[in-house]
């Protein structure tokens, strides 16, 4: 992805950013990024974002973002992709893990079909917590 062409704003001019769900790009005067991060409200999120300070520190001068209905898997990927070194910060146990893997048509419909019946916003939510349930119930595999 190049990130020079999605849409963006100065970093001083923050609160022109529209209202959508996006994965967005913090980057530096060179449009280097510093920071991938995600939101259902972008321009609700940089109000009071909790790194603003950091991002002030490092240099931002840019926030661009892709509007997209799939934000944690787009973000997981960027974030693993462009290794931003804000994002790199927290502890590494709490750093979420890109998992690809493939799955037969018919139990992704179903998938879909759990999504939007219980309202997830995104597919990656609906697969994780079906995970965890799952986990949760102590399954046994037959051998």
């Amino acid at each position: 992805m190049n990130i020079n062409s999605l849409p963006m704003v100065e970093y001083s001019n923050r609160s022109a950013l529209p209202r959508c769900q996006a994965v967005y790009f913090v980057l530096d005067a060179a449009k280097q990024p510093l920071y991938v991060g995600k939101t259902t409200w972008l321009r609700r999120r940089w109000q009071n974002h909790h790194r603003k300070h950091s991002f002030a520190e490092l240099g931002a001068a840019w926030i661009a973002w892709l509007q997209t209905d799939d934000i944690d898997a787009i973000e997981m990927a960027m974030i693993a992709e462009l290794n931003p070194p804000i994002n790199g910060s927290g502890p590494a146990e709490h750093q979420p893990r890109l998992l690809n893997f493939l799955i037969e048509l018919e139990l992704l419909k179903r998938v879909d079909d759990f999504r939007f019946k219980h309202r997830f916003q995104t597919r990656a939510a609906a697969i994780k917590w079906l995970l965890d349930w799952a986990m949760n119930q102590k399954p046994v595999p037959k051998e």
